[in-house]
């Protein structure tokens, strides 16, 4: 099983800080220049874009706990909850303050839809977060043997003998004649 590296933080940790902070310092700009509607659809192209990242590396962390191949941490699980709670805010920050007034202006903002489709999930996974546990089945879990036990189990399967009895006589085939005739 491995651990994860907790020293750094991931880099979907990363997305996430890079879409508040690039949120923060253009904001001033945004508000002078907010007409410029390309600049407000690529921020929500971004925050699509980091959204997407987070689902998926949750996706993949919690399936990795589930089977065992990497061990639950705390630290990990507030840094996706952080993240989530990051984009939440921005999201919510770029809705209202730029993209509401900028829907009055023009007819559509591409992705806002999206986004605002996005939004409520997100706060439901916040909302009703519920930490990733190891499987109860252990099959379902990965298994790493160490090599002198995986040496032992092909020993063990490569030295068992057959079983001691004979499988059945397949059944016949019988003709729709022959069954007509047994049945009377």
């Amino acid at each position: 099983m491995s651990s994860t590296n907790e020293g750094h933080a991931p880099p979907w940790m990363t997305f996430a800080e890079a879409y508040e902070e690039q949120w923060k310092s253009d904001h001033d700009l945004a508000m002078k220049w907010w007409d410029r509607k390309e600049w407000v659809e690529n921020l929500v192209a971004t925050g699509l874009d980091v959204y997407g990242v987070l689902k998926t590396r949750e996706a993949q962390w919690r399936e990795q706990v589930f089977r065992g191949s990497v061990a639950f941490s705390e630290k990990q699980e507030q840094q996706f909850r952080r993240a989530h709670d990051l984009w939440v805010r921005t999201t919510r920050a770029i809705l209202e303050q730029l993209v509401d007034g900028l829907e009055q202006q023009f007819d559509e903002v591409t992705g806002v839809e999206k986004l605002r489709q996005e939004l409520p999930i997100v706060e439901a996974t916040l909302r009703d977060w519920k930490s990733p546990r190891l499987s109860l089945a252990v099959g379902l879990r990965e298994h790493q043997l160490p090599e002198d036990a995986a040496a032992a189990l092909d020993r063990i399967i490569h030295c068992a003998t057959p079983l001691p009895y004979a499988p059945k006589q397949p059944v016949q085939e019988l003709s729709a004649e022959e069954f007509k005739r047994r049945a009377r």
